[in-house]
């Protein structure tokens, strides 16, 4: 095809091409070189998608694995920062990329593993696809820190979202969901590109600035998939987007000038939400809230950590509650990815009076979220838990005197599938007032079939085998568990206090 003859393609396509079809190459960037301001995706979505993927589409079409390493390349852009900044700032990211994932492995196993979203993500319109996924690039990108990481995301196109390769839609996410099936693992999963592992590559020799500084890339690459794929979801979903202030600088004039910094002022002392891929806006957000909890504060009321004065906190408790991580990256000399793994969870992953399991049977990953559930410290009061949305569930406690017989009936379900138990507790719920904790008999009904790989009918019901009453080691045991669990809650509430 003649070059005029592809030009003139690759104006008409709206969404993605390859630049080779121009009959033209350009060598590719280094890592260190500022990609050319494109237009704003606030406005135009189209062109601002067009511009990365023709970026993309320049790095990373017939990669030839010949780039130098950047600790030989010209570019030293990793000197601006010392050590300690970065080993924070990786911190600080792998902290919040944890927690965005957990949210997107929720909604994800919703949608993936109880639904059946690969099939109709298949079968959805050509044109429909594009939409989506073009929707969920730009909420996507929004959110993540900086958006010229999309620049690091080979995978990160329409047309390898809609496609059919190792890099799709679907297959992406059901690398997090194989990552941490039942979603309360809590460690990081780093999203893997042959192409991005040459890039960022180093010797063992290399300063511990570059070693942070590469690191960071990688977080920030992954950082901006995993906001592709949640948002992409929310979209699907029809769940509104985060409203957006964008915040770019209005021009060059005296009054435009003071309006972008009128807006900046008023984002420092409110929670709106701006967009965080302009990383002026984003530091500018980082340092107006409390590195635990995230409210946003007045500067002046924050305090600083004397140590490494890279961090700030609303208390002396959110200090507190945040040092044992904190610790670790204070002021640190060196660069290890391990020190930014998340503190083992102070509880276990099962409650208390959780049952073994019978050899035979095995418990589904919805199931394992459920005594996930239950084994959280403030959760010990409750019997059991119903997903409303996927980030988000109703807890709910039975009422006596049918409570032990209801804990003896979940004790027996989870340790072999009982489908009798899981018929007993449905009744138990049906005749309680399960409405007043703003659950629905459908939604109970659908979260045991999940849990328990079956179906509950009026004839399954019917059919069922009779419930056998509790023995007396039962109804002592449930009573004993029942206490300890009293107890707990007792303890962890004055501990918090």
């Amino acid at each position: 095809m003649p070059p005029s003859q592809a030009s003139e393609r690759i104006l008409q396509k709206p969404y993605s091409f390859s630049m080779q079809e121009c009959g033209w190459r350009e060598p590719r960037r280094a890592l260190s070189t500022k990609r050319p301001g494109g237009p704003d995706k606030h406005k135009d979505r189209v062109g601002w998608n067009n511009h990365f993927e023709r970026s993309i589409a320049l790095c990373y079409d017939n990669y030839d694995f010949i780039s130098p390493m950047e600790e030989d390349s010209r570019s030293q852009s990793w000197k601006a920062y010392d050590i300690t900044f970065y080993n924070q700032e990786n911190a600080r990211l792998t902290k919040e990329i944890i927690n965005s994932e957990s949210h997107t492995i929720s909604i994800a196993l919703e949608c993936m593993v109880y639904g059946n979203f690969k099939e109709e993500f298949k079968k959805m319109d050509i044109e429909k696809k594009k939409n989506l996924i073009l929707e969920g690039l730009y909420r996507g990108c929004c959110l993540a820190p900086c958006e010229n990481s999309r620049d690091l995301c080979p995978e990160m196109t329409v047309e390898g979202l809609i496609g059919d390769g190792e890099y799709n839609f679907p297959n992406l996410l059901k690398k997090l969901i194989d990552h941490d099936p039942t979603n309360h693992a809590g460690n990081l999963y780093l999203f893997e590109h042959p192409y991005i592992e040459h890039e960022l590559r180093h010797t063992e020799a290399a300063p511990a600035e570059l070693k942070a500084f590469l690191y960071m890339k990688i977080l920030l690459r992954t950082y901006v998939i995993v906001a592709v794929l949640f948002e992409t979801l929310q979209a699907h979903l029809g769940n509104a987007p985060t409203p957006i202030t964008p915040l770019r600088p209005m021009g060059n004039t005296k009054e435009q000038k003071k309006t972008t910094q009128k807006l900046k002022e008023q984002q420092k002392k409110s929670n709106f939400h701006t967009d965080r891929s302009q990383t002026k806006e984003e530091f500018a957000q980082m340092v107006a809230s409390c590195y635990t909890c995230y409210r946003i504060q007045e500067r002046k009321t924050l305090k600083r950590c004397s140590k490494c004065n890279l961090v700030w906190y609303c208390s002396s408790a959110c200090q507190a509650t945040d040092w044992p991580q904190h610790k670790k990256t204070c002021g640190k000399k060196s660069f290890d990815p391990k020190m930014f793994a998340p503190m083992p969870a102070n509880h276990s992953a099962q409650f208390i009076g959780c049952p073994d399991v019978v050899p035979g049977f095995v418990r589904t990953p919805a199931l394992k979220r459920q005594i996930w559930y239950l084994s959280k410290p403030d959760s010990q009061e409750r019997d059991y838990h119903f997903n409303v949305a996927p980030t988000r569930t109703r807890s709910l406690i039975v009422h006596p005197p049918r409570q032990i017989t209801f804990l003896v009936a979940r004790r027996r379900a989870m340790a072999s599938g009982s489908v009798t138990a899981v018929h007993k507790m449905y009744t138990i719920l049906r005749s309680q007032n399960h409405e007043l904790y703003g659950i629905t008999l459908d939604q109970i009904r659908g979260q045991f079939e999940l849990e328990y790989g079956l179906k509950i009918t009026p004839d399954t019901l019917r059919s069922a085998d009779e419930w056998a009453p509790p023995t007396a080691q039962e109804l002592e045991e449930e009573e004993d568990y029942l206490q300890q669990r009293h107890a707990s809650a007792r303890a962890d509430y004055y501990r918090r206090r």
